[in-house]
């Protein structure tokens, strides 16, 4: 429920969330629904480089891969909100035409 201070709270995918759709820490994969032939930012932190001064986050490359990235680049994100457990799917198919409906249970 987070701290109540947003109005419309959406954070970034963390790479766990990237992990169980199907990617891989430093391996090409492209064939899940999660690869959009785009690079973005996760909300998960790697490591910070103490020879740089540079920080690293875990960031989705464009051949699908997870790779820890230093954050002086500059790559997309992806947004993502979380639903409580009551609310289902009632139509939609998730494209722009016909967008997901949903519905509490």
């Amino acid at each position: 429920l987070g701290n109540g201070e947003l109005t419309y709270p959406v954070g970034l995918i963390t790479t766990d969330e990237v992990i169980l759709a199907g990617g891989k820490a430093w391996t090409k994969n492209q064939s899940y629904w999660l690869n959009t032939g785009q690079a973005y930012w996760t909300m998960s932190p790697s490591h910070f480089g103490s020879w740089d001064g540079i920080a690293c986050v875990w960031g989705v490359l464009l051949g699908g891969n997870l790779n820890s990235v230093w954050s002086k680049y500059t790559l997309g994100v992806r947004p993502v909100i979380n639903l409580k457990s009551e609310i289902s799917l009632s139509k939609g198919d998730g494209s722009v035409n016909n967008p997901y409906t949903i519905k509490e249970s």
